[in-house]
């Protein structure tokens, strides 16, 4: 079959968490665990008139000639396992929750599977999604809207995608009837005509990394991909990701033995498989207290300069 190009819809849908599968189950019992969620994946992708189209490790990729066929099956895959958590807590050995991102746009279509622009921005924005989020681009959710007008959405920080001059525009599907998650603290007010300037420092090992206007966001653990690497053998290969905004920064914590943190003045505290919102200054150590471990804390401080006009 000679490649062809048309417009459909690419969604990729993420486990999360099986680097502390493999780490805490063994390689057998974790692809079991992986194994049944992808089963799981690809009946409600078939159940929805998805077409799949291969998995790559631990992550499905399939199309959807409908864009509202794609919400819809995007919306089921979340609620597999949201639900399931709910009414029976998902035991040790199996896989707790996913991440989706998807795209509506052009893509060649070579044999059973599909290349183009369209394909990467699917796959940056299930990379931006964290567990239990539905992320989409903004053209994409305009498609949404006008198929399922009952879902809403909130508008996300435009998002810099590689080998693109301009940021994309994309939404996070509230696909929960009750969405009280502290992500929404993250959503961006209108824009101003100035800019407000801003920095997050992180401060390990003496070693400065710095979130702002061109990077808001950071992960930290012990895998050598993350944006912050740590070494110390409590903390999760993908222990906690930061996002940072004008006013405040956000750890989502997603890690085995949770995050503790210290604001500067304040008593320290954990938190686990939640967020948290930090400002101003103060210490993070991950999966046991910085007093056990001082010299693997992580300083914060956050820096919030004026507006120019």
């Amino acid at each position: 079959m000679h490649p062809f190009q048309q417009a459909t819809g690419i969604l990729f849908a993420d486990i999360v968490g099986s680097s502390q599968l493999y780490e805490n189950l063994g390689n057998v019992d974790a692809e079991r665990a992986i194994s049944q969620a992808l089963q799981t994946l690809k009946t409600i992708c078939r159940a929805h008139q998805g077409l799949i189209i291969k998995t790559i490790g631990d992550e499905l990729m399939c199309r959807f000639e409908e864009p509202k066929q794609m919400l819809a099956a995007a919306v089921a895959m979340q609620e597999a396992f949201t639900h399931a958590n709910i009414s029976h807590p998902a035991p040790a050995s199996s896989v707790h929750s996913i991440r989706i991102g998807c795209h509506v746009g052009e893509v060649i279509v070579k044999e059973n599977d599909v290349f183009g622009d369209s394909v990467n921005i699917a796959a940056r924005l299930v990379e931006f999604a964290r567990a239990g989020q539905i992320i989409t681009s903004a053209s994409s959710w305009s498609l949404f809207e006008k198929a399922r007008p009952k879902i809403n959405s909130r508008a996300l920080r435009p998002l810099r995608i590689k080998g693109r001059l301009s940021s994309l525009a994309i939404n996070e599907v509230l696909w929960q009837k009750n969405d009280l998650d502290l992500t929404r603290l993250l959503t961006l007010p209108q824009a101003h005509s100035g800019a407000h300037l801003w920095s997050v420092n992180l401060v390990y090992f003496g070693v400065t990394v710095q979130l702002n206007q061109e990077r808001s966001s950071i992960t930290l653990g012990r895998a050598a991909g993350c944006g912050l690497p740590v070494c110390t053998p409590t903390a999760s290969r993908i222990h906690a990701k930061i996002l940072a905004t004008a006013t405040q920064f956000v750890l989502v914590d997603q890690s085995t033995n949770g995050t503790f943190i210290q604001p500067s003045g304040q008593d320290e505290f954990q938190i686990h498989r939640h967020s948290q919102p930090l400002s101003g200054s103060g210490v993070i150590s991950l999966g046991l207290p910085a007093t056990s471990a001082p010299e693997h804390k992580i300083q914060y401080q956050f820096f919030a300069g004026s507006t120019k006009g």
